[in-house]
């Protein structure tokens, strides 16, 4: 796993740095991009929303998994949080005006990822997400 600050400054080499490992990984390009999406929601969301120490680090990997898979990693220390705990509400399936504000980036997640989990281990967040590796 890589250590980045939890500050907004950093996402940009967080997302450089999923780059480089879904194309050492040998990653299709489109998923290269989910999961520099999916980074970058859960980063934003951490640093915006989660509370953490203002000193606190953020964890990410990705790597290979079994049956021509990607896993992501991402560990943060903010807040207990589930972020897929209202995927099952629908309530993005409502007209825009009857929405409540925020929760699409988690139906982003859910949409890219051939399946999800999180867990609250100790005091950090740690979800995972699987991608299919693709091929371009």
């Amino acid at each position: 796993m890589a250590d980045f600050d939890a500050r907004l400054e950093a996402l940009s080499t967080v997302l450089a740095f999923v780059e480089r490992r879904a194309e050492a990984l040998g990653a299709a390009h489109d998923t290269a991009l989910r999961a520099t999406l999916i980074v970058e929601e859960l980063f934003v969301n951490c640093v915006r929303h989660g509370r953490a120490p203002a000193t606190s680090s953020v964890h990410v990997e990705l790597q290979a998994a079994p049956g021509d898979e990607l896993e992501l990693a991402f560990e943060d220390h903010g807040i207990a949080c589930d972020p897929f705990s209202h995927l099952a509400d629908a309530t993005h399936r409502r007209a825009p005006e009857d929405r409540p504000v925020g929760g699409l980036g988690v139906v982003l997640i859910d949409g890219f990822s051939l399946r999800h989990e999180y867990r609250r281990r100790g005091t950090r967040n740690c979800v995972r997400v699987w991608l299919a590796r693709g091929s371009d």
